[in-house]
């Protein structure tokens, strides 16, 4: 039941694009995908905030690329007596190319690459009762996380 809700969800989605599409092609009066085949899209997500540059370069084909950034930091916090600090950054580019079955569509598969840059970074000033790996760090001694 729910793999048929979520294939009629997308085919929903899907088709919604193609409209939207059919309509802006109507509005401008061409009927040709190919009227703007430079794209500039925004976007959010789990992996920050972003935006792809896609270029369609002829009927089938098209290329893509983006990045994705997101960063936060908490310091301060204290645990159990320890004060700890992390930073997490969310870095992350991709290229992809494109390929369209339909030359009067939008729909298209694509396969590329994710280059992961993301960090996670952080560190503890023991206060005597820190434990790493069944290691009791003398107090003041600091500990450093880079992931």
């Amino acid at each position: 039941m729910k793999t048929r809700t979520l294939i009629a969800a997308l085919l929903c989605i899907v088709g919604s694009s193609v409209l939207a599409e059919d309509a802006v092609h109507s509005a401008l009066g061409t009927n040709s995908p190919l009227a703007h085949p430079i794209k500039l899209s925004l976007e959010a997500g789990s992996t920050g905030f972003g935006g792809t540059l896609a270029a369609r370069f002829c009927k089938h084909f098209g290329i893509a690329g983006g990045a994705d950034y997101f960063a936060i930091s908490d310091t301060g916090r204290e645990i159990s007596g320890v004060k700890y600090d992390a930073h997490l950054r969310m870095l992350n580019e991709n290229v992809a190319l494109r390929w369209y079955p339909w030359t009067k569509r939008s729909f298209f598969v694509s396969a590329g690459v994710l280059i992961n840059q993301n960090r996670l970074t952080g560190d503890a000033v023991s206060d005597g009762s820190l434990e790493i790996n069944g290691v009791n760090l003398p107090a003041g001694e600091r500990v450093d996380l880079t992931y």
